[in-house]
């Protein structure tokens, strides 16, 4: 493990909701299945666990964890197709893509899990989305995230456009406590027109208050930063 991994992983577990904001490259992968086999070997999850990422990535996690010497006592099941599911079982870690997490929702919200990692999460960007709903719920009712103890989420580009693309997870993670309207209309700069407003751009200010007070649920790793880590 490079250190900045052993770093992240210790956070995690300290975490309840996280976001890990990375550049490509660092293995942002194995923090989270770090973070979960101490909790594990702690006795602290005694519930499945959930892995939702881009279909092209669900095989690595597999992998990942296997090459690293897996979660101990658990198992790694794989849902390709929705006739792959059966209900999850204490320590087991479901691994499945995003679409496949819409499609199996109303099943999967069933159970309660240990923790929930999203990979990706700005694919779930849009709060009207159904897969947004799926997963963040809407300001009015809880979606799948609410069914887990811990919320982690990994990505390279949260927010690849605007401020506004973070607010399902903000809205999740307790700082967004305000409809989307709100939210943008304060932290990104908007242009007025008679169909209603356009999101042009970032209220820097605002965000950065926002992060400061949110700064227990982020992390940011910079490939720069990390450089003597990697191999």
């Amino acid at each position: 493990l490079m250190p900045h991994q052993e770093t992240l992983g210790d956070r995690l577990t300290r975490s309840v909701t996280h976001l890990v904001h990375g550049d490509q490259g660092i293995g942002k992968t194995l923090m989270p299945i770090i973070a979960m086999e101490k909790l594990v070997k702690a006795g602290l999850i005694d519930k499945p666990m959930l892995w939702f990422g881009p279909t092209s990535s669900v095989m690595n996690v597999s992998r990942e964890v296997e090459k690293f010497g897996g979660i101990e006592r658990h198992t790694v099941r794989v849902i390709r197709k929705s006739a792959d599911w059966t209900p999850a079982q204490p320590g087991e870690l479901i691994v499945m893509s995003h679409d496949m997490m819409k499609r199996l929702q109303p099943e999967l919200a069933k159970a309660l899990y240990g923790v929930i990692v999203v990979d990706e999460v700005q694919a779930f960007k849009n709060p009207k989305a159904k897969r947004t709903k799926a997963l963040f719920g809407t300001f009015s009712r809880p979606g799948l995230a609410a069914h887990a103890d811990r919320l982690w989420a990994l990505s390279g580009t949260p927010a690849p456009n605007h401020f506004g693309e973070l607010y399902p997870f903000l809205r999740e993670a307790g700082f967004a406590p305000t409809s989307y309207d709100t939210f943008v209309r304060r932290h990104c700069r908007i242009r007025e027109d008679r169909f209603g407003y356009k999101i042009v751009g970032n209220n820097r200010p605002a965000i950065d208050q926002l992060m400061g007070n949110a700064s227990e649920v982020y992390s940011r790793i910079r490939k720069s930063e990390v450089l003597t880590d990697l191999p």
